[in-house]
């Protein structure tokens, strides 16, 4: 590991940091209204099943219809890719509609 490759793991984290304090600081600026797109916050919400399922569902359709090993290949595997992207999104959604947000409400109406 070179000395350039160490900073620019420590670059990228600090610039999302940063700009997650300007919009916290001023949530009129245009980054401020970006981030109340309504398809931002839709990922938001699924981010954390998208996060986990991932890598799995990419493995899955990489072996079902490449019938390889996961690796970065031409267009067949940039297709396998994009099917992968959208059916973790389906599969985080159901898990958000049918799993998640039942508990939170059942969750929200204990009183503490």
């Amino acid at each position: 590991m070179n000395g350039k490759t160490g900073l620019r793991a420590i670059e990228f984290p600090c610039c999302g940091r940063a700009l997650l304090v300007i919009v916290v600081a001023f949530p009129q600026s245009v980054l401020g209204k970006i981030c109340t797109f309504r398809i931002l916050r839709e990922l938001g919400r699924v981010s954390y099943c998208v996060y986990v399922i991932h890598q799995v569902v990419q493995l899955v359709c990489v072996r079902l219809l490449l019938k390889e090993s996961l690796q970065i290949s031409p267009r067949p595997g940039y297709f396998v890719g994009v099917l992968a992207i959208c059916v973790s999104y389906g599969l985080a959604w159901c898990s958000w509609k049918f799993f998640e947000n039942p508990l939170l409400a059942r969750g929200r109406a204990f009183k503490y």
